[in-house]
C-alpha cells in the first residue's frame, strides 16, 4: 500500500496519455483503476488547465494493471460523477461513493497524439454516510427461540 497526498489519473498512472499509448490498443477500452472513500466536504481552485474540484476525506484506490493501493486525504473525481457527489455533499455532512475509471482509445491525431476518453463507471449508488452505515447494515437480530412467556399474577383475595 502507498500514501499519497492526492487521488489522480496521474498520480496513479504517470502521464496519461504516455500509459494509453503502451497500454490501450485504438479502439479498445480499458479499465484503468477504481476509487472508493468517504468524502466530507470539497477544495476548489483554478490552475492553468481552468478550475478544479478535489474532494477531501477519505479515499483509497486500486490500480487494475498492478493491483496497488494507494490511500489518500483529496481525490479528484472526473465528471459527470463529480457533479453528482457534489450534490451528495450539499444534501450530507458526509458522503460514501466508488467507482471504476476507463478510458476508450481512438485514432491518434495527425501528429501522432494520443487521443482518449474518460469513462467514468459507478460502482455504488452516493449515499450518506453515518460512519458505520454499511457495517451496520449486514447485522439482523437473530429470530427468538422461545416466545417469551407472559408474567401472570394471582388475584387478589377478597377480605371476608
Amino acid at each position: 500500500m502507498k500514501l499519497s497526498k492526492k487521488i489522480t489519473a496521474k498520480e496513479l498512472l504517470g502521464k496519461t496519455s504516455v500509459f494509453v499509448r503502451e497500454n490501450v490498443d485504438v479502439g479498445e477500452t480499458a479499465k484503468l483503476y477504481a476509487v472508493a472513500g468517504i468524502a466530507k466536504g470539497i477544495e476548489t481552485g483554478v490552475s492553468t488547465f481552468g478550475e478544479w474540484v478535489a474532494f477531501v476525506g477519505q479515499f483509497e484506490a486500486t490500480i487494475y494493471h498492478s493491483g496497488e493501493i494507494v490511500r489518500a486525504p483529496k481525490a479528484f473525481v472526473p465528471e459527470p460523477l463529480c457533479t453528482m457527489l457534489m450534490g451528495g455533499l450539499e444534501q450530507n455532512d458526509s458522503i460514501e461513493f466508488a467507482f471504476e475509471v476507463g478510458v476508450t482509445r481512438s485514432e491518434d491525431d495527425d501528429d501522432g497524439k494520443v487521443s482518449f476518453e474518460y469513462n467514468v463507471h459507478p460502482l455504488t449508488e452516493v449515499s450518506e454516510n453515518t460512519g458505520i452505515s454499511h457495517l451496520t447494515k449486514l447485522i439482523t437480530l437473530p429470530a427468538p427461540k422461545v416466545e417469551a412467556k407472559a408474567e401472570t399474577k394471582a388475584a387478589p383475595k377478597k377480605a371476608k
